[in-house]
């Protein structure tokens, strides 16, 4: 589990329209505050509505941000590693949020089965290379629209559509070479959510857990995935820094991600 303290500073290297709290390595875990969301956030794959509400993990291409109204909660992820898409999207992402009365999962992406990924054909568009148009992640995230709602059993507790709700709502997004994920949850006037949302709540734990890829597995996706055109991003030019590394194919960690907050909830 990696561990960080949260640090305000403005960011130059990455989003550079936008402020960002800084989170460096330290401490027990991330404590961050959920800012009260006034109709700014449209569940729609963008960051560009959260303004300052991005946590940038220094150091490892990745950020989120936390909003909430009296009604739901919103979750931002937003990275251009592509190490890290492809986990997101080939492994599955599961959102645990916990309070001392229960816990629950939203599972969005879907793990998709190796034979599927098998299946999966890159959009066309000969006009623009490869790597720029992200090509196999834009197919990767059109055959992904459905989520889940879990116990802490791992018991179904509700599936859907992830886009159309209603309460339950994820949308991702690939642009500028960035992937973004926003979710959007009920912790209100729900029956699965009051589980862990109590009227009086103010603090909550949230957890971003992708699925276990095996290294078999990691090796035989790689072709259908990727190509030596999509390597890494690396460079935002004009000097700037990317979020990613190039590396080699069939080179890629297949470790899961894990990231661990302490949420305060906004009244």
């Amino acid at each position: 589990m990696k561990q960080y303290f949260i640090k305000r500073k403005i960011s130059s290297l990455v989003f550079s329209t936008l402020g960002l709290l800084i989170i460096t390595s330290c401490s027990s875990s991330i404590e961050t505050i959920s800012t009260f969301n006034d109709n700014q956030i449209v569940v729609d794959g963008s960051y560009k509505d959260w303004g300052r509400s991005i946590n940038y993990v220094k150091d490892d291409n990745i950020a989120f941000g936390f909003k909430n109204d009296k009604n739901n909660l919103y979750m931002a992820i937003v990275t251009a590693d592509r190490s890290k898409i492809m986990k997101v999207l080939s492994g599955g992402l599961t959102v645990w949020i916990s309070s001392d009365q229960d816990k629950i999962g939203i599972e969005f992406p879907l793990k998709l089965d190796p034979g599927e990924l098998q299946k999966i054909k890159p959009m066309q568009n000969n006009s623009v290379a490869p790597f720029e148009r992200g090509d196999r992640i834009k197919a990767l995230i059109q055959k992904n629209n459905q989520l889940q709602v879990i116990d802490k059993n791992n018991q179904l507790l509700y599936t859907g559509s992830a886009n159309l709700g209603p309460d339950f709502v994820c949308k991702l997004n690939y642009d500028s070479n960035q992937l973004a994920d926003e979710i959007k949850i009920p912790i209100a006037n729900n029956e699965i959510t009051q589980k862990v949302f109590s009227k009086d709540l103010r603090k909550i734990n949230v957890s971003f857990v992708t699925g276990e890829i095996e290294r078999k597995e990691n090796r035989e996706r790689q072709s259908p995935m990727m190509t030596n055109d999509e390597g890494f991003y690396n460079d935002q030019g004009n000097g700037g820094r990317g979020w990613g590394n190039r590396q080699q194919r069939g080179q890629m960690d297949s470790n899961p991600l894990e990231y661990s907050f302490e949420v305060t909830l906004s009244k």
